[in-house]
């Protein structure tokens, strides 16, 4: 479930069964309360069918109680964010230096698609790609 939405801890034990919506071909499971109270739409990928058949099951109750804390839940979420990237990253050999984000430091041969990092980082619930890079996308290229 957690590689499919990319949720925090705090996110998945406030989660309900109605807050997941379907929209153009597309699941999202909607975060009322974020990082820093921020409102976000998540899309789901990956394992959709379990997703949508837990919060179904749930209806208007909590999906989850308690997430055990031995779960790794940062590592749900890089995961997440690395199969959303490389589903939506286009081919940067073909696009304009402006649609490319080149790392810095010990990084600095890495380069990603902007307009994919910024979906990534709206759908993890940040608002800068420079923390996807550093922390999400450690192993996409």
């Amino acid at each position: 479930f957690c590689q499919s939405a990319g949720l925090r801890r705090h996110e998945l034990e406030m989660l309900r069964g109605t807050d997941l919506t379907y929209c153009n071909g597309q699941y999202y499971v909607h975060v009322y309360q974020g990082k820093g109270g921020k409102a976000r739409d998540a899309i789901v990928i990956g394992n959709v069918d379990n997703v949508v058949k837990l919060m179904t099951k749930a209806k208007e109750n909590k999906v989850f109680g308690k997430v055990h804390s031995a779960a790794n839940i940062h590592g749900y979420r890089r995961d997440y964010a690395a199969a959303l990237y490389k589903q939506l990253a286009r081919d940067l050999s073909k696009l304009p230096k402006s649609e490319i984000y080149c790392c810095r430091q010990d990084k600095r041969q890495v380069h990603y698609d902007k307009a994919a990092m910024r979906v990534v980082s709206n759908n993890l619930g940040h608002n800068r790609i420079s923390v996807i890079a550093g922390h999400y996308l450690d192993e996409v290229r």
